[in-house]
């Protein structure tokens, strides 16, 4: 028999071992220099192997620039609008295409570092893709930190954090990275003894003097300085969703397990139009001794559009710019009408630029003012037009209840495509230092958020919505579980059922269960819920930090149990 030693193959640093069983390994050493050609070699001898390849990344850092990354073409959901970024490129440094049946693994001793705003890695149109055993952390993030030091009532001095770069010209604070800069931005304050992160006015906004007084120190002069206390750590950042920290398009089977994102820039990890997908033990926090206290730019995990089975499972959120978890689909609003044809329209000017029907998909029409479904209908044929707009061709138009609607009048109300929804459980994960909501969860097919941690969340901790007026977020949950779940010192209402609707005759949600959790606060906490039929809310422990009963509300509108 042939050894593995005899058939390996030295390609740059790149090494390839056939086992016996036929499964191939490509062996990566991390290179000098930018990492973008070599691991591209490694995924074009993955693609030429055929059958499960795994590429296993040896211990070390592996750099991924800009100035080397894949351009490419992709409109992402929730991201820049075309006036913010009109060429639509993204600047991908790991750029996994069309592939099937491989693994990513660095043994949890490979790290990939970006340098400058990019998309670190892409799975696009890909089947059956599993990454794992990684750190990844950015040389420059752009949200930058700086700590208090110490404050009077008009001045501040702060230490900046070494990872944040700085100039100061024409009496402005510019923040550098490879390639970027901004000043002014969007600001919040970390604040360790209360171990909470909110948003916050810019803190030196409206500074009369900026100096630096030594290497990395800054003193700021107010005619009246922000309330800060030494200790505080402000983290600021713009606000251009131009790029992602990770992106999965398209693709069927994708794994995340056993990482550490220590940073995701200028979004979050966006998952789209993608079926069954798993994150198992994904830990998105600062590395411990590092002394960051920031690690998104906005929020962790975003899925739009996306179908099959969502397992998000062991998973770590804690430090980001937005929502730890964000589920939905996109409203798109009818704006013309020919026979069995319906022209769409994106709304939201940072949705758009993809094709959001295949043939075969079942969709709802819905009436934006109350939510509810007026009509069903299958996709026959969809094609876009340009970025916004997007005809589709429906058969047949089936009435759900009794629509208010007369279907020769159409235009004007909302599309969402129900072959698009997940399936998704939450389970055994945590929640901490984030300025909004832990999960934000808007699918019809059933959702099981369970023996979760839900740390200081200053808006819900769990927010059930759907909208088609602002963020145009789709739509009505059908089937929910959030169960044996702990709420600490979280806000109130600590779970919010909230769609965006007028009050109606019927009811939006439904059949959603809060059973078997703990909420732990000082002050009375409230469960807040419009428009659900069928909402059940028992076996629930409120108490107070010192482990007294304390009281609970249930606030409900337009609920039947």
């Amino acid at each position: 028999m042939t050894s593995f030693r005899s058939i390996t193959t030295a390609i740059l640093s790149i090494g390839i071992v056939l086992s016996a069983s036929a499964t191939k390994t490509i062996t990566v050493r991390p290179p000098k220099g930018d990492a973008t050609s070599t691991l591209a070699k490694a995924l074009r001898k993955a693609s030429d192997a055929g059958g499960p390849v795994v590429i296993k990344l040896e211990p070390g850092i592996y750099n991924f620039s800009t100035g080397k990354a894949t351009p490419r073409h992709f409109r992402c959901s929730n991201t820049a609008a075309e006036y913010e970024h009109p060429d639509d490129i993204k600047h991908i440094g790991l750029f996994l295409h069309g592939l099937k049946d491989i693994t990513i693994d660095g043994n949890s001793q490979a790290t990939l570092l970006s340098h400058g705003e990019m998309t670190l890695w892409t799975i696009d149109s890909c089947t059956n893709v599993t990454i794992k055993g990684l750190t990844i952390d950015a040389a420059d993030p752009t949200v930058t930190e700086m700590t208090v030091t110490s404050r009077t009532d008009t001045t501040f001095t702060a230490q900046v954090h070494p990872k944040s770069r700085y100039e100061i010209r024409n009496g402005k604070l510019y923040w550098l990275g490879e390639g970027w800069e901004f000043t002014g931005g969007i600001a919040q304050i970390h604040q360790p003894d209360k171990e909470t992160t909110t948003r916050c006015a810019h803190p030196f906004e409206a500074a009369t003097d900026i100096r630096e007084t030594g290497p990395g120190i800054l003193r700021f002069s107010f005619d009246k300085a922000p309330d800060c206390r030494p200790g505080d750590t402000y983290q600021i950042r713009h606000s251009l969703r131009n790029e992602l920290p990770g992106f999965i398009n398209r693709s069927v089977g994708v794994k995340l397990e056993n990482i550490k994102y220590a940073y995701l820039g200028n979004f979050g990890l966006l998952s789209q139009f993608s079926t069954d997908l798993t994150f198992s033990n994904v830990d998105c926090s600062p590395i411990e001794g590092s002394g960051r206290t920031n690690a998104g730019f906005a929020d962790f995990f975003h899925f739009s559009g996306c179908r099959g089975k969502l397992k998000i499972d062991h998973c770590n959120f804690s430090g980001s710019q937005d929502d730890g978890i964000n589920v939905h689909g996109t409203h798109m609003k009818i704006t013309g009408i020919d026979n069995n044809r319906l022209t769409l329209r994106y709304m939201h000017p940072q949705t758009f630029g993809f094709l959001g029907f295949t043939p075969g998909d079942t969709i709802a029409i819905t009436d934006p003012m109350t939510l509810l479904h007026a009509y069903k209908a299958t996709v026959s044929d969809a094609r876009m037009t340009d970025p916004y707009t997007t005809e589709i061709t429906i058969s047949p138009l089936t009435p759900v209840g009794q629509p208010q609607t007369d279907a020769a009048a159409l235009e004007g109300l909302v599309v969402e495509n129900l072959s698009w929804c997940p399936e998704v459980e939450v389970t055994n994960c945590r929640f901490a230092y984030l300025p909004t909501r832990g999960i934000l969860m808007t699918t019809h097919r059933p959702v099981r958020i369970t023996d979760n941690e839900f740390i200081k969340c200053p808006l819900p901790a769990i927010l059930i919505a759907d909208d088609a007026r602002s963020w145009f977020e789709s739509g009505p949950v059908t089937d929910v579980l959030i169960a044996r779940n702990r709420f600490i010192d979280c806000s109130t209402p600590a779970i919010s059922i909230s769609p965006e609707a007028i009050p109606s005759s019927e009811m939006v949600h439904s059949n959603i269960r809060i059973i078997d959790n703990t909420f732990i606060s000082p002050s009375p906490v409230t469960i807040s819920a419009f428009s659900v039929n069928g909402l059940t809310v028992k076996n629930n422990r409120f108490l107070t930090p010192d482990g007294n009963p304390q009281k609970s509300i249930l606030e409900t509108l337009n609920v039947s149990e």
